[in-house]
Formats: structure tokens, sequence, C-alpha cells
């Protein structure tokens, strides 16, 4: 008989994420919720500080770091997450919905690790309906043929999950009448003891990329202000207690629905933060919730400092300028008798900290405006501040093309063409250039289409490619300013794939931060050896939208 596509024992691979957890010498159950993170029962671990996660077979070890308010059984936040030693390859699990229990629970499983079972572990079969909640945390569960096995010692940490869709919609933590019924705590209890949790379960209310910046946002605020601004934004709800501001939140999303309601909260609690909280929580605003109006004075600030050098008539100069919002708020200017690193770097070095130091709570990003013949200067290795050794590279540091700061440039024109595709597309999507293989003459055509908006060169390109590329408007180019590994060629394409590969697909805005993070990597000691795809890394990022008013006779150089 034909066996049907996709009909083999693969989709065994899809419950590893139901895993074994030892610790102080007994066995018991886990959820792995991502590559790094195993969800189960604190008592589990209880004075442990380490355990033992089996991961599709393999042994892990772990961190353990457990609720802080939970102490012995029938305390409430009977929960723990282990943090691995290493990330793991195997499919996470998927979670319900917090509705998925609403009209009862049948069809429900777990796996547990009981005595003779240690190994392969123990499948049983589970009920429970609404009417079986119990006090604030638990949800009360019956095992459909207890005669085939119950919940027993080794279950403590299993998840709970629908048997036709595989996702999880709880966790055991207890049992009682010899096995035949058990506790489970559901999602809705489980996530106010770990809020993580908030990010692998499915809701209606904002996107799922935006509920995480908001929650990790939140959860970074120090002093956060007192809770009664909720009853302030909505007088007519007398919810339970919030434990936090992202409880809130959590319970306007899924009271109000509407994403209305999560801007009404917040336009009332950003006057209550501190001056940095309240700008990144205005910048999450503006991002997230792009047609809501924030309060007025709360308009996010998009800070930078422009070194910039210009050729004019008979003399090269430079300067160094604050920019807030594209408006001027500091500048300094000198001349440079000759175009050489060397006297650049001191230049820039020598007025740079005076001008960045107004601006830096903002984390602005460090803009070098240059002629392309100077495109090669390894910038981001410079000195913010030369008295104490702070590298530039501890803000994002990108290059632009000074021409098309000018008034009159035909670049601008064109670059702001290619802009608006690549802000239409809002997505990096690099075309490769490898540093052999296709000739110097196919360059042109191989870039000129106008949906090109990103290119990836394995080494630092020709000034003739330069021209070509800045002529026909290119936003984005990056390459490596070093020489071919003595691996060859080969090795610089995969290089050059490895590096688009942690781009492709970020929103155009994140670059100069994700290369600031690939800078960070290569210059850590490693363990290993690994790629480090930031290493002499140039990152050409020029957004027409970020141009201050030309200096004084630019238009007569």
């Amino acid at each position: 008989m034909e066996q049907k596509r996709g009909a083999g024992t693969a989709f065994m691979t899809d419950l590893s994420w139901r895993v074994r957890v030892a610790a102080a010498g007994a066995v018991a159950s886990g959820i792995l919720v991502d590559d790094r993170q195993v969800l189960t029962c604190a008592h589990v671990v209880r004075g442990c500080s380490r355990a033992e996660v089996f991961v599709a077979g393999q042994r892990v070890g772990a961190r353990v770091d457990p609720y802080p308010g939970w102490n012995e059984e029938g305390d409430l936040g009977d929960v723990a997450v282990l943090r691995l030693d290493r990330r793991v390859k195997t499919q996470p699990a998927r979670f319900a919905g917090l509705d998925a229990l609403r009209d009862g629970g049948p069809g429900l499983g777990a796996l547990g690790f009981p005595t003779g079972y240690e190994g392969s572990g123990q499948v049983i079969a589970l009920k429970t309906r609404p009417g079986l909640a119990l006090y604030q945390d638990w949800m009360r569960v019956e095992v459909e043929n207890p005669e085939l096995g119950g919940i027993e010692p080794g279950f403590s940490g299993a998840a709970v999950y629908e048997m036709d869709t595989m996702r999880v919609v709880g966790m055991i933590s207890d049992q009682d009448h010899h096995g035949a019924t058990g506790r489970m705590l559901p999602l809705s209890s489980l996530r106010r003891y770990w809020p993580e949790l908030d990010d692998h379960i499915r809701y209606e209310w904002l996107t799922p990329k935006g509920r995480y910046e908001l929650r990790k946002l939140l959860s970074a605020i120090r002093r956060p202000p007192r809770l009664d601004v909720f009853a302030r934004a909505f007088p007519a709800d007398q919810p339970q207690e919030f434990h936090s501001l992202w409880d809130a939140i959590r319970y306007i999303g899924e009271e109000h629905i509407e994403d209305a309601a999560i801007a009404h909260f917040l336009r009332l609690l950003l006057p209550l933060l501190r001056p940095l909280d309240q700008h990144r929580l205005v910048t999450w605003f503006t991002k997230w919730l792009p047609d809501e109006e924030p309060p007025p004075g709360t308009r996010v600030s998009a800070a930078s400092v422009l070194v910039r050098v210009d050729r004019l008539r008979n003399e090269t100069t430079l300067s160094v300028e604050a920019l807030v919002n594209n408006e001027s708020r500091l500048q300094q200017e000198t001349s440079v008798r000759e175009e050489t690193e060397d006297a650049i770097r001191a230049a820039v070095e020598k007025l740079l900290p005076e001008v960045c130091l107004p601006v830096l709570p903002l984390n602005p990003l460090i803009e070098f405006a240059l002629p392309e013949s100077l495109f090669g200067l390894p910038v981001e290795t410079w000195q913010l501040d030369p008295n104490d050794g702070t590298p530039l590279s501890t803000l994002p540091v990108v290059i632009r093309d000074v021409d098309r700061l000018s008034p009159n440039s035909f670049r601008a024109g064109f670059a702001r063409r290619r802009w608006d595709t690549l802000r239409a597309k809002n997505a990096v999507l690099p075309v490769l250039w490898h540093c052999e293989g296709i000739g110097e003459e196919e360059y042109r055509p191989y870039i000129s289409p106008d949906d090109v908006c990103v290119v990836a060169h394995a080494r630092q390109p020709s000034l003739g490619q330069l021209r070509t590329a800045l002529g026909l408007g290119m936003p984005v180019m990056l390459w490596t300013r070093g020489p071919c590994p003595p691996a060859g060629h080969e090795q610089c394409i995969r290089n050059l794939k490895g590096l688009t590969r942690q781009l492709r697909g970020l929103p155009p805005d994140a670059l100069p931060q994700r290369v600031k993070t690939l800078r960070d990597n290569a210059a850590r000691p490693l363990r290993k050896a690994r790629p480090r795809y930031g290493k002499e890394l140039t990152l050409f990022w020029d957004d027409p939208a970020r141009s201050p008013d030309p200096p004084m006779g630019m238009e007569f150089a």
C-alpha cells in the first residue's frame, strides 16, 4: 500500500518539547518554551540551584530560577524557569490561547516520568471543564482511564496539551485521589508568575512583536509609578489587583480589546515616567500605535552626531554637529590641512566629546558624511573620549555620502526614490556582490533595478563601484574592509552569506543597531572559533530624511 507523503513518523519530533527534568535525586517533567528556557514546577527544584534537563535524548545543564513567592506545597506560584546552559535545536512548545478551555477540555494529554517510565515517559489522557477551577491558581484535571495510569510523582511540571493541536493549555502541579485527579496551572496562572510566557501565547491585541517590546520596556522601568493611573484611565472598571504595569496592560488588551484603550492608558502613564523611560515608551508608541497621538511634549527625539568632511574651494573643512530631530543643538568646526586618516581622526576626536555629550542620553547615531574616496576609513574604531579610551563603537556608527547633503545634488534625488521603495518594503533584502566572479562592467546592470536597495559586498568596493552605486541612489551598502581570508574566495562567499542572514528581513531603521551588535560580538573573545561577521565591517546607511541645512559656502563648492 502506498504511503502518503507526510504520513511517516517525522511528526514524533514535534513532541520533543516535553522534556525530562532531574533535580535533587528525583525525576519530573518540563516544557521547552524556547531554545534556552524550560518551564517546570518550583517544588521539583526546591533547594536546587542547578538541574539537568533531557531534551530529545540530550542532557543539558540548567540554572534554576524559581518564582520568589513560592516556599512550600500549597503556596501560590509553584513555577520555576530553568535556563539552559546552551541553546538546543529542538522545536519548542506551541501554546494555545487563553480561551482554549472556555468550553471544557476533553481530549487533553500529558507526558510524565513516573517510576518505571523514567526513560521513555508515560502519556495519560485528561479532561477538565470550566466548573473545575480552584482558588486563584489551579484547575482540577481528571484522568480519562485511571486504570491505565494516573497522575503520579514524575508528572509535576508536565505540559497539559490538546491532543489534536498539540498546543499547551497548562502545566500539572499536584496529584489527588491516588492519581485519578490532579491540579494544573492554566496559562492564565503561569503567565502571572512568569510574564515572559506572554511572548508565546496567542492574543488578539497588538502584534506579537509589539507586545514583546512593550513588555520588555515596562519591565525595565526601575521605579514604576503607582497603578492608580488605571483608575483614572478607566473609572468604570473594578478589576482585580494588578501586580505590575504589564499586568495592567494585559488586562486592558483582553477586556477592552481595542488598541486605542492601551494608547489611552499609556498617555496617562507617560508623564509619570522618568525622561529616559518616557523617551523609550514614546518611541514604542510611535512605532506600534502610529495612528494614536502621544501627549503633547513627548514627541520622539531622534538624535545624531553628524561628522562632516567638506571640500570647499581651496580647503577641507570638518564639522561635528549634534542634532535632535534634524535641528542643530551644538556645532564645532575646524579645517583639515591634509586629507589623511591621522589628520581627520585627530580633528574628530578633538571636537567629538563636547558635541556628543548633550545628546548622549538619547543614544545618538554617529554619522560620518564623507567623500567616497574616504569611505575606507575605520571610523567606528576611533575614540569617543580619548581620555578614557571609550571607542565610538559603543554607539551605532554609519557613513554617508557628503555629496547628497548638497542642496543641488542629483544623487540625493535618486536616493530619495530608492528610500521610498525601501520604506515601502520595510525589510532589508540584500543583493550580494562577491569578491570575484562577476566583471566590473556588470556591476551597474546588477544593482540598477529600482527594487535593489541594499548591496552587500564581500570586500570594500572599488572607487568606480562606489560612484556607480552612489549615482544610482543606493540607500544601504555593507562591506568588510579586511583582505580575503587565507582559505580563499569560497570563505569570503560563506562569510558574506552568513552576514546577510543576520540582516535579512530587518526594518531598515534597525540596521545601524544590528551592525553595532555584530561589531560588539566580533570584539569579544570567543571560547571557540565562530564567524566574526562584524569584524572591520562598514555600514553605509544614508537616509535623506536625516539632512540638516548645508554649511555656509556649500553652494560655491
